[in-house]
């Protein structure tokens, strides 16, 4: 498999974790120093902060399903970028409310010790 597959096979993997609710797979998708700047809430610094910032979130939030596109996968040796929209069902687990959105990615990886690790994950409710 070449850098591309595999960069889209991460990024893949975290949304199948993401709605398993698998928060210990998320988190080997990341690299230690990553970034997490999630739309309306303050933003998480390293895998200290990203962990309780995933368990809050499942604590709230039911992933149900999605349907994703892959707009960009641009690899440049060590770092790659990757923009994705989708299509997500939600349950908001304390309003017992479903909620369809559409959402924008945005995935930068960077190669470590031969393997991608998301090193920075945006993302926004899109217009």
């Amino acid at each position: 498999m070449n850098d591309k597959d595999i960069v889209k096979e991460t990024v893949s993997n975290y949304f199948k974790y993401l709605y398993e609710t698998n928060t210990d797979a998320i988190m080997n998708l990341y690299s230690e120093n990553a970034v997490l700047m999630p739309a309306d809430l303050p933003t998480a610094t390293g895998k200290g902060e990203l962990l309780p910032a995933y368990q809050q979130t499942f604590g709230a939030i039911k992933f149900v399903s999605a349907t994703t596109d892959y707009d960009e996968i641009s690899v440049y040796e060590d770092m790659a970028i990757v923009r994705t929209t989708s299509d997500v069902n939600l349950f908001l687990i304390n309003e017992k409310l479903d909620v369809k959105s559409k959402m924008r990615e945005f995935f930068i990886l960077n190669k470590e010790n031969e393997e991608w690790k998301i090193s920075r994950y945006m993302f926004n409710r899109g217009l």
